[in-house]
């Protein structure tokens, strides 16, 4: 089962004699999973099915956000700036009914971003940006519940699981005309904390796998775009 709310309000205004503008809002989350797996093992001997309690679980996901934002853009000559910045509380409560161990994921983050453009004329402009954002591990690798299907082989979750932060980079340039559009950029990530499937290996030759926060990751790249369009009809 699984059932979300989502609250959300968001607020506007133009600042027309300085060329800027000002927005906020605030959003709010809350989701609920639930899972229940029930199966039966038959014995070999009596050929009677009893209940598998090494495979049998309940669990329960419980996910609250809620986050404030704010932005303050601006346009001076040739140039058009905006910054941001965004606070988000948060809490991931993965619950293994019947089990004695409880574990309550809180955390609370701020998220900043900022963008510049300089524009040539109505048809170039360049651009830089930088943005921080979040991927928070989803429930099934928070779920605490080992699966002993294959003895030699066991599989769990983390419910310690960290969420990756993700820093990004980007500057770029565009041209625009009536029937061609061009645009290319240079990017670069950056994240910590990044959530890696792992295996254990025990010296009875059992092993298990699980998730664990154990790395970060760096990539950067080029991408470019065209978009001709001959004719009028014709649609990106």
């Amino acid at each position: 089962k699984n059932s979300i709310f989502v609250a959300q309000t968001d607020y506007n205004y133009v600042l027309k004699k300085i060329k800027a503008r000002v927005e906020g809002g605030a959003k709010m989350i809350l989701s609920d999973e639930s899972i229940s797996t029930y199966s039966e093992t038959r014995d070999t001997l009596s050929w009677i099915y009893n209940q598998d309690t090494l495979a049998n679980f309940d669990y329960k996901y419980h996910e609250e956000i809620y986050s404030l934002y704010g932005i303050f853009g601006q346009e001076v000559g040739k140039f058009k700036y905006q910054i941001g910045l965004r606070g988000e509380y948060a809490e991931q409560i993965p619950e293994l009914v019947g089990s004695t161990q409880k574990y309550d994921n809180a955390y609370f983050n701020l998220f900043p971003s900022a963008h510049v453009k300089y524009v040539f004329n109505k048809i170039s402009e360049l651009s830089l940006s930088y943005s921080r954002r979040i991927n928070r591990a989803e429930s099934d690798e928070l779920n605490p519940f080992t699966s002993y299907a294959d003895p030699l082989n066991l599989r769990t979750g983390n419910p310690d699981l960290k969420p990756e932060y993700i820093d990004s980079y980007d500057f770029g340039y565009s041209f625009t005309k009536k029937k061609l559009i061009f645009s290319w950029s240079v990017f670069h990530r950056r994240t910590t904390d990044v959530i890696n499937r792992i295996k254990y290996y025990y010296p009875n030759n059992t092993a298990v796998v699980t998730y664990a926060n154990i790395d970060k990751s760096e990539s950067t790249g080029l991408e470019t775009v065209i978009i001709y369009k001959p004719f009028p009809w014709m649609k990106n």
